[in-house]
Formats: C-alpha cells, structure tokens, sequence
C-alpha cells in the first residue's frame, strides 16, 4: 500500500480531542444537597454494575476513534495496486523551447511552461508506486539537470529553477540522451512533456526505440502572428538597403494588422498586413539609411507569443571600399580608371596603388587595412590570413590552385548557373590570345571555362576570405574595351564587401553561440558587448581566446554592439523559427493520465471511497446506539 498525500496524517492528532470530549462528557457534577442521605441515593445507582454497562461509557468513544482513523486513511488516498503497477525508471523530458512560454488560459500564470510543471507535479505524485525518476531539460542545451533518484520531490524542485528559454531545442537529442541513460534499467519509459509543436511523431518514437514513449501534451492556443525571418542587404549600387520579412500565422481566423518599421528608435514606416488562417506574408521595403541604423520591425498586435512579435536587423553604414592595386606600373592603367570612376563605391583618396615591391615591405597587420585587394600580373609569396582579394593573371606561392601550362586562343564560356559575379557580364565576346592551364582544389565555384573546360574565371572560399581568379591577363584580350571589364571588377568589389566585411554575422538566433569569422588582430585581449535590454544598454566585457570570442547570445529579441579595437559592429538576435511561431499544438490520442497510470490527488480512486463509506455507517450507527441506550 502507497500513501498518496501522508501528510493527511497530521489530522491523526485529532484522536487527542476526540478522547478529551469523551472525558469532558462522562466528567462527574458537583452538585449541593441539604443532607448526606440526598447524596447517598444520587450515587448510590450510577456505578456500573455489569460488564455492559461499563463497556457502554467508552463504547461511544471507541466508535469516534474508528471513525476518525477511517476519514484520516481515506485522506492519505491509499493505493493497493495489487500488483498490476509496477515501480519504473522513468526519465522525464520538459519542452523548454518559445512555444511553451506561449500564453494559456487555463495556466496559473499564463504561459504553457506553468501547465509543464503542473503536469511533472502530477505525474510525480500521483504514481501508486515507489518510481526511480531523472530529470532531462531540452532547452539551449539539452542537458541531464537531475540524476536517478527516489527522491520525486528532488525532481519538482529541480524542473522549479529552470529558467524559461525563449528560442528553439533539439528534442530529437533529448530523446536519444534519455534512452542512453536508461540503458541497462527494468521497466524503462520516457515521458515528454511539451506542447507538441514542430514535433515529428513518429520519429521521436523511433527514437525511443525499445523504451515506452508516453507524449504529454500542454497548451491549446494557437492565436499567434510571428515574425520567423528578416533581413536587411545592403545595396551599394543603389546606396540603400532592402529589408525583407516573412510572417507566419498559427491562427485560425484571418488576421489584419499592421507591421511597424522603427530606425533607432523612431517609427519610420507602416506596413499593413492582411493573413489568412494559417498562411504567411512577406514584403521587402528599401530604406535610405547612408550612416546605418538599427532596425525593429513590430508587429501591432497582442498574441500569445510575444517573443516573435518583434525582431532586430542592422543596416550597415554604406562607407566607400578601400581597395589596394598591387601591380607593375605598366599594366595597372585600365585598374585604375576603372576603379577611379566607381565613386562614391570606392574612396579614391583612401585607396592606394603599388608596385609588388612596396607591397612586399608592408607588414601582415598593414595588409589587412583594405576591403579588397587586387593582385594584377604579380605572384605573392601568401595571401594575408583573412580579406578580400581578385587575382588577376596572378599565383600565389602557397596557392591550393597549381599552374599545369598554358591555353593558346581559349574561348571564354559562362557557367549556365547564374551567381552575383557574373550578373548583367556578359564575357562571350571576349578575345583571349592567351591563358594559364589551372587545377583547382574541390569546392571551387568555376564561373568560367575555356572551350576545352579549363576554369578561367573562379571563386575560391575559405574561413575568413574570398578570391577571385582570372587566369589571363587582361593585357592579352580585348576585355578592358568591353562593358564585361567594369561590371565585373564591380560586381567582385560589392560581392565580396556585402556579405564578409564584418567581424560578426548581422543575424544570430536565441542563445546561438557567436563567435568571430576571422582571427583577431594580435595585442586584443578583450572586447567589449553592448546589450540592448528594453530601453537601458548593459555592457560587459568578453575575453578572446585564441584570437577569437565565443559568447552566447541573448535568451530575448535584441541588437548588440561589439566593439573590437576601434572597431564598432553590430548583430542582431531574434528567435527567427518558423517552428516556434506556428505554435498550433497537435492532438494527442494516447491519455497520458491513463498510460501512466495515475491516482487522483486527493481523493482519487479506490480505497478511499470504501472507506469513506465504512466512516459513514459507523456514524449511523452510532447514532443509533445512543438512541437505543446502548452507548452514552
């Protein structure tokens, strides 16, 4: 037998009162009388003077007692599972995702999280049998927050300190570390508890694989409109940036609302937006924001969910390129007027030309001072560690691109798959005379070949950098006299620098690590973080290691400003899942109450109805007992 709430014993105590009315009642009476004989003939027939009789003064008593330990017993809400139940290792996985902090009505506080908990209370209670329980959250990590233990109050306790996580988890990861720590144990089973979202059914129950999967479901609201992805690019070209997002309803009714557009702080922009049950909305809209800002986009409307209601994007400050000429002075000419004629692209007065030689004097941190560097007819002994470059007709010594010979007469012929570099050129006309036979490494984006498939014009990405390629020299067709030459040399310089010029990303999700896309300048031992929190800026310092930082972003939609050396750059942080957002919870066939084989708290299910009922008819016949004389 399981007592379900043992704390209904204290009403035990109550026996004491019982006895002392008992007392009280049977107490003799101090009565006066005028002679001793009065007194003589009053006491003279109470003594009992049978077994019976006696028996009748605590007969009453006796009956109250009974009937006390009976109505205590039925408190405690005994279990006899009689062997049908038996003790089990349960490992029990709590959803900590956005979803869940999704506003409820039947929720204490509001939110999803609180039925969670509620539902671990009751499944940790109201088992008739002694379980071994453990504790897994799925949260920005998934994490084991409690070992095996007896202790079920151990694991409310504990699932009470989590604090609620406002991105995406990995419940598929959470699934596999339950059945690993159940390897080896009798009578496993996992219990999820969640609201559903986003899950595949069926394949978190072949993960579970041998061990019983019961599927908890919390929350039954689904009036939410998100905003699951945004993006700000900027064009220099047109000297603006576009801002693209995307919403997602969960609803089911049509919404219309508006989306409002703040820049650094002030509502420059309204966009209405009508949405259909379950459909989605997207928009791009151009701002002129020359200097930069910070841009929150906002959606009019109270929901559920608050957390995607609103996000950030950077627009970055549209500051001319800085680019490096390293070439012989004979062949730099048609460089130079190209590159001379791109203002405000490119700033004439901070971009500079050079022989090799005087490139070759300058130090390693000096040639990471330029967005892009254009190598014409020269062979560099390396290329800098991290940066930009166009290589022109030029090989650098330590090159995963070998030399195999040269092509004589060669056609340039485009890639049929279009990609930035190559938009609006058009290099069919072009004439070479000559053009180096190159091999180049896997992974190399080939824009154009010759006739014999030779690449001639490619795109070589790693960490931290990009080059171009062009195995000719321009000197040996008729390219500089073509519209091909400046529009691509544009497209290259705006390709490269829209996308890898900043130290960060602009976007990062909920609690993704950030981490620096190039080493570090050397003499930088920390950096500083700006966190906008509401309206207040919350500034911490963050040590590099290694040349780089790795700090966890923000558990809310927010900007940071990450200053590196003299270096200010911006991110921004949203919750960006469209699993999130369409946060309509699936219907659970299973009864989790059912499989788990739960008791009511507490007056739950049998014995204490039989022994309420046992209660009652001791009191009738008590009753009656006093009626009939039998008792006083």
């Amino acid at each position: 037998m399981m007592l379900l709430a043992p704390w209904a014993l204290w009403f035990a105590t109550l026996g004491g009162a019982v006895v002392a009315l008992y007392v009280l009642k049977i107490r003799r009476q101090q009565q006066l009388v005028p002679s001793l004989e009065f007194w003589l003939q009053l006491v003279g027939a109470s003594p009992a003077r049978s077994l019976f009789e006696r028996l009748k003064r605590i007969l009453s008593m006796l009956l109250w007692l009974i009937i006390l330990a009976l109505i205590v017993l039925a408190l405690t809400n005994p279990i006899l599972t009689l062997g049908t139940v038996k003790p089990e290792s349960i490992v029990v996985i709590l959803d900590n995702s956005a979803s869940m902090q999704a506003r409820e009505p039947d929720a204490v506080d509001g939110t999803r999280w609180t039925l969670a908990l509620e539902a671990l209370s009751m499944l940790t209670t109201r088992r008739p049998v002694p379980d071994e329980w453990a504790l897994i959250e799925a949260g920005p990590t998934t994490q084991l927050r409690h070992q095996w233990s007896y202790d079920a109050r151990r694991i409310r306790e504990t699932a009470d300190t989590v604090e609620p996580f406002n991105g995406h988890n990995d419940l598929p990861a959470a699934i596999t570390l339950a059945r690993q720590i159940l390897t080896g144990r009798q009578r496993p089973r996992i219990v999820l508890i969640s609201d559903g979202c986003g899950i595949d059914r069926d394949q978190v129950t072949a993960l579970a694989k041998d061990c019983p999967l019961v599927m908890w479901d919390v929350g039954r609201s689904n009036d939410n409109l998100g905003i699951d992805r945004i993006g700000s690019r900027l064009h220099r070209r047109n000297g603006n940036h576009y801002v693209y997002v995307h919403l997602v309803s969960a609803s089911d009714e049509a919404i219309s609302t508006d989306l409002l557009y703040d820049i650094d702080g002030v509502t420059s922009h309204v966009e209405p937006v009508e949405i259909e049950p379950h459909g989605s909305w997207d928009k791009t809209v151009p701002f002129d924001a020359p200097d930069g800002a910070l841009l929150r986009v906002r959606i009019d409307r109270d929901d559920a969910l608050a957390t995607d209601n609103v996000a950030y994007a950077v627009m970055e400050p549209i500051t001319p390129l800085t680019i490096w000429l390293v070439s012989p002075s004979e062949s730099a000419y048609f460089f130079e007027q190209a590159l001379g004629s791109m203002e405000p692209l490119v700033s004439v007065d901070r971009s500079r030309s050079m022989t090799p030689e005087v490139y070759d004097s300058l130090s390693d941190q000096d040639r990471q001072t330029p967005d892009v560097i254009v190598y014409n007819n020269c062979t560099p002994e390396t290329l800098p560690s991290a940066g930009n470059f166009l290589l022109v007709n030029s090989l650098p010594s330590d090159s995963a691109v070998a030399r195999l010979g040269t092509l004589e007469f060669p056609t340039l012929t485009p890639m049929q798959r279009p990609h930035p570099l190559t938009q609006y050129v058009d290099l069919r006309p072009v004439r070479l005379l000559q053009a180096a036979r190159l091999r180049v490494p896997p992974r190399t984006t080939v824009l154009a070949t010759s006739d014999s498939g030779d690449p001639l014009v490619f795109l070589r990405e790693t960490p931290g950098s990009r080059a171009v390629y062009l195995a000719f020299d321009i000197l040996d067709s008729d390219m500089p006299f073509r519209n091909a030459f400046p529009v691509l040399l544009r497209n290259t310089l705006t390709f490269m620098t829209d996308s890898s010029a900043s130290w960060v990303r602009d976007q990062y999700r909920i609690a993704e690590q950030i981490t620096t896309r190039r080493p570090l300048p050397e003499g930088i031992l920390e950096v500083r973080i700006a966190h906008l929190k509401d309206d207040d800026i919350i500034n911490t310092n963050e040590p590099v290691h290694n040349g780089t930082i790795r700090l966890t972003a923000p558990n809310e939609p927010t900007a940071l400003r990450i200053t590196i050396g003299q270096d200010d750059v911006f991110t921004a942080v949203n919750l960006a899942s469209t699993v999130e957002s369409n946060m309509s919870p699936e219907t659970n066939s299973e009864d989790p109450i059912a499989a788990m084989s739960l008791s009511g708290r507490l007056l739950g299910i049998m014995p204490w109805k039989a022994l309420v009922g046992l209660a009652l008819f001791l009191i009738a016949l008590e009753w009656l007992t006093y009626q009939l004389r039998w008792s006083e």
